[in-house]
């Protein structure tokens, strides 16, 4: 994770043109890149993460991370990643967070990597707000490993669709997601007709799908999914 700043004089390195900030009273070093950052936020998002840094570092010694010559170095991101997140603890419009999707990815992924919790579902919720389709979205929730509670209502809709998986979409969800589905679908369905479309049977109600999913999905307790925040 961080490695002690020991030859920071043999390296070509510069200061960050956004994040070098006066009053900044901790220093890392990702990418030859120096950052002057406030403490506050790290420790705000995640108490141990100073302390999981010192552990990292088998040479740390008092007074590391105060100054250049002491930087942590981070070895498990980019400067560019690492200029995404300092946006969202340093964003001038404030409550105002318009980033585009590979942005918010790029977030969530280290605010997951650093237990930053609540970086983790601001980057979710906004992840929310952008439309994409169902399946480019339930590969990115997968990707990202989001709790199963979010999944469910996401696999209802593919199986209530009438539409069949495509070839495409069937090698974007991986096989694992692809059988579960195609065994969900099929205990929904009485009698499936021919052709491309299936509906489902009249009779059948978004509660019942969300059984069946649940259950061919070896889940349980997801009766809140709607309202879960990862």
């Amino acid at each position: 994770m961080a490695n002690a700043n020991g030859n920071s004089s043999s390296r070509q390195t510069r200061r960050s043109k956004d994040y070098y900030l006066s009053g900044g009273d901790l220093y890392f070093l990702v990418d030859e890149v120096y950052f002057r950052v406030h403490r506050y936020f790290f420790l705000r998002e995640n108490p141990e993460f100073i302390s999981g840094l010192r552990k990292a570092d088998a040479s740390w010694r008092e007074g590391e991370g105060t100054s250049e010559s002491t930087a942590y170095i981070l070895d498990d991101t980019s400067a560019s990643a690492f200029e995404k997140l300092l946006w969202v603890f340093y964003n001038p419009t404030f409550s105002l967070y318009d980033a585009p999707l590979d942005d918010w990815i790029v977030i969530i992924n280290l605010a997951m990597l650093w237990s930053f919790t609540e970086v983790k579902a601001l980057a979710f919720r906004e992840i929310e707000k952008i439309d994409m389709e169902l399946v480019d979205r339930i590969e990115l929730y997968q990707r990202l490993k989001v709790d199963y509670a979010v999944l469910v209502p996401l696999y209802a809709k593919l199986c209530e669709r009438e539409e069949m998986l495509t070839t495409e979409e069937s090698v974007q969800l991986g096989l694992g997601t692809v059988i579960r589905i195609f065994q969900a679908r099929e205990r929904l369905r009485s009698g499936m007709r021919s052709g491309m479309k299936s509906p489902l049977p009249d009779n059948v109600g978004q509660e019942e799908v969300m059984e069946v999913v649940s259950d061919v999905f070896n889940l349980r307790n997801t009766s809140e999914c709607s309202d879960y925040v990862p």
